[in-house]
């Protein structure tokens, strides 16, 4: 089983009963990129599920390079759900990821046109290894029609319509980006749109909760680039998420008019 940190304690303990051999059930799970729930905690179901003395962490990161996942790690400092230290150790080494604001759309589209070439031709990649990430259907689809309109190939993608094989770039939502990986990754689609999304009179103590799950929701984001990341913030009223990017991690350059 993997991605174990969206299942409850409850879900494994109801899988490993229908196992006939519960001592080969192998689990793998992060409990920082839960995106879907918050209650997933290793320690849970340690005893229930006598994983006691039968566990290990992955400390190798064969994926992203150090400079990105040490700031995407950063970033999600305040929302982590397992703080058991580990070193971690890299195999790639890269360019740190860079921030930049955006004062509209039409900037927005014309930055990223321009991350996707020049990453592209940095790595020695084709167009094809850029994917850009978004909040929602409505602002992946904008930014897919926006980029076509510019020149480079580009296409909305869903969960369900996910073709990795398809030329050009790939948009997608962040949450249908999990278990994924790229090349090289842009993060944006937050001018207009209602991010975090806060539904009517929810209750204070749920506030938290929901800012909490959206960082880690930018943390799987980030954490799928694996050799270049570029999250695109907007100048005015940017959400408190989107914003104390430590500035010895992140290359944060200038406003774009």
């Amino acid at each position: 089983m993997d991605e174990a940190q969206d299942l409850p304690p409850n879900t494994l303990r109801f899988l490993v009963k229908l196992c006939q051999a519960p001592n080969r059930l192998f689990i793998t799970a992060d409990a920082n990129q839960s995106i879907y729930g918050s209650s997933f905690r290793w320690g849970d179901v340690h005893s229930d599920l006598q994983f006691v003395g039968r566990t290990g962490i992955l400390r190798v990161n064969h994926r992203t390079t150090r400079e990105i996942n040490e700031a995407a790690h950063d970033y999600l400092q305040i929302s982590v759900l397992d703080d058991e230290a580990s070193e971690r150790q890299y195999i790639n080494f890269g360019p740190p990821p860079a921030v930049r604001a955006v004062v509209d759309k039409t900037a927005e589209s014309q930055l990223l046109a321009q991350f996707c070439r020049m990453a592209a031709r940095e790595f020695r990649l084709g167009i094809d290894a850029c994917a850009i990430l978004t909040p929602s259907e409505r602002s992946g689809k904008a930014l897919a029609g926006q980029l076509s309109y510019l020149g480079l190939e580009a296409t909305y993608m869903s969960s369900k319509e996910l073709d990795l094989g398809k030329t050009g770039i790939k948009v997608l939502t962040l949450k249908a980006a999990k278990g994924l990986e790229f090349p090289i990754v842009a993060i944006a689609g937050f001018i207009g749109s209602r991010f975090p999304y806060m539904p009517k009179g929810t209750p204070e103590d749920a506030i938290q909760e929901i800012l909490n799950r959206e960082r880690r929701t930018l943390f799987v984001g980030m954490t799928r680039a694996m050799r270049a990341l570029l999250v695109v913030v907007p100048k005015k009223k940017p959400s408190d998420l989107l914003q104390g990017f430590d500035e010895t991690l992140w290359n944060l350059g200038k406003t774009t008019a």
